[in-house]
């Protein structure tokens, strides 16, 4: 069929509209899939962060949780028999030194030998301030004055006829935060440190990006929004994110309140960590023109596998602990909710191990050595909580936790024993100075509770009977009672 020259040019016209129109649609299908998998990266970011925050927060639960007892106890007793009490509670406790201070600030201090050190001037401290003023303090970091390293103090108000007329605090050392802040972030590429309101590095581990740096915006060059954005969250305690540069490296960064003195946990790791669709897939797409409909297949059907791809390794980076290789505590947490809301007349046994002296032996033996060794207590804990309803995963340092059907009380201590065994006839056999032992706590879903509980709330009662068990040299196992959460108190309150 003749066509004329302008119904040839109106053809071509529509070809390269139709073209056109079809490319800009490919790269805001592309935009879109890319923005997603940023999203994506985000909430996995803040997964992690929430991890480290938690137990963050249950350190320092742990913490005041100690003081506010004690703090009970000494509103009623005499001043004169107070520091003998703190004498006893410290050598118990994970404080390195317990003291008592006077609404003046002159504090007397026992440390774990019973040395009791006096007039002790905290009257300048921000800490003994707000806690004179009735919120429970902490304080940052600082140079040990007896002792080598740093440490941070706790406070609490102590109560006498309503009115606060001493404060009670507790001093313990900063590796135990920071061995947390030190867990290895998307295989320790990423980093974590603590901060406050304003953005200033209140602790973080040495040799890491921030180290030094006096606050996190001096990490590298930012936007002037992002920053008026990042100070706008931190004024206001609430959780966000930002990106910056530093060298040829994008990183992401997210930070989250801990609820204590206004300071924040802070995350970051590299956006090539985190394996982001390339730009060059992107912008790839103008060279497809020509072949536009097969470009459009081809383009749509790769973004889709990347993108799969690359989150399923995003989820394996969020939910597997990079030292044993199984499951993470978030991942737990999940599927123990899960299994607890799907089977509900099954009994299930919630416990929370400790494995006694791994710290000397990870120092006397070395990381590597203690990594081994952690794999392989890992794999004993899993090989005894076998099927398809039970879960075991490594929380932190040489913390256990995990979830199975209760078959009976006997049948879990003659399991929890043959565990035991193992652990410690793996351990370094050449010396018997810091032979392993295997504590653990354990609570059932058929203990008669006011309310439902979380799974988190469960662990926090396995913990105390975990606490009861470590309390004796060998190897126990102790199931949540009234009777052990009673102990679990005496341990921390009671003179000897």
């Amino acid at each position: 069929m003749y066509r004329s020259k302008q119904q040839i040019k109106r053809i071509y016209a529509i070809a390269f509209l139709v073209g056109g129109l079809f490319l800009v649609c490919s790269l805001m299908l592309l935009r879109h899939a890319t923005g997603q998998v940023e999203q994506v990266s985000i909430i996995h970011l803040y997964e992690t962060t929430t991890q480290l925050r938690v137990l963050l927060q249950r350190q320092l639960t742990q913490n005041f949780q100690t003081l506010n007892s004690l703090a009970i106890t000494v509103g009623y007793m005499p001043q004169q028999k107070t520091l003998p009490l703190l004498k006893e509670i410290n050598s118990n406790s994970d404080f390195i030194r317990i003291g008592i201070a006077n609404s003046s600030g002159k504090a007397e201090v026992a440390d774990a030998h019973g040395t009791v050190h006096q007039d002790v001037d905290l009257s300048r401290e921000i800490f003994f301030r707000r806690a004179l003023a009735g919120h429970p303090a902490i304080s940052p970091p600082r140079k040990n004055p007896r002792g080598p390293g740093r440490v941070i103090y706790c406070a609490v108000p102590v109560e006498q006829g309503n009115q606060i007329s001493e404060v009670l605090f507790g001093v313990t050392k900063a590796e135990v935060f920071l061995n947390i802040l030190e867990t290895p972030l998307f295989n320790a590429k990423g980093f974590a440190s603590l901060i406050d309101a304003q953005g200033r590095v209140v602790l973080s581990p040495e040799l890491s990006p921030v180290d030094g740096l006096g606050s996190v915006f001096n990490l590298g060059h930012m936007s002037e929004v992002d920053r008026r954005d990042a100070l706008d969250g931190m004024a206001h305690g609430r959780r966000s994110y930002f990106l910056y540069e530093n060298g040829n490296k994008q990183y992401l960064a997210a930070f989250d309140p801990i609820q204590s003195n206004d300071w924040f946990l802070f995350c970051a790791v590299p956006l090539d960590a985190l394996g982001l669709v390339s730009p060059l897939l992107l912008y790839g797409g103008g060279v497809v023109t020509i072949l536009a409909l097969l470009c459009f297949i081809f383009l749509t059907w790769r973004v889709y596998r990347l993108t799969e791809w690359r989150d399923r390794q995003l989820q394996k980076l969020a939910f597997v602990d990079p030292v044993t290789g199984g499951i993470n505590s978030h991942r737990l947490r999940l599927e123990a909710t899960t299994l607890l809301h799907e089977h509900p007349d099954t009994v299930f046994a919630i416990w929370l191990a400790d494995i006694k002296n791994f710290k000397f032996y990870n120092k006397m033996l070395g990381v590597e050595a203690g990594d081994k060794e952690l794999r392989r207590i890992a794999r004993v804990l899993e090989k005894e909580g076998q099927g398809a309803l039970a879960r075991s995963c490594h929380i932190s340092g040489d913390t256990f936790a995990g979830i199975l059907p209760f078959t009976g009380r006997e049948n879990i201590i003659a399991m929890c024993a043959r565990a035991a065994s193992d652990v410690e006839n793996g351990a370094y056999q050449s010396s018997h100075i810091f032979p392993l032992r295997l504590h653990i706590g354990i609570y059932t879903t058929d203990t008669v509770e006011d309310e439902e509980l979380p799974f988190m709330e469960m662990i926090n009662r396995a913990s105390i009977a975990l606490l009861v068990a470590k309390s004796q040299d060998e190897s126990a196992f102790h199931f949540y009672t009234d009777e052990i959460c009673d102990h679990a108190l005496n341990l921390c309150t009671k003179v000897k």
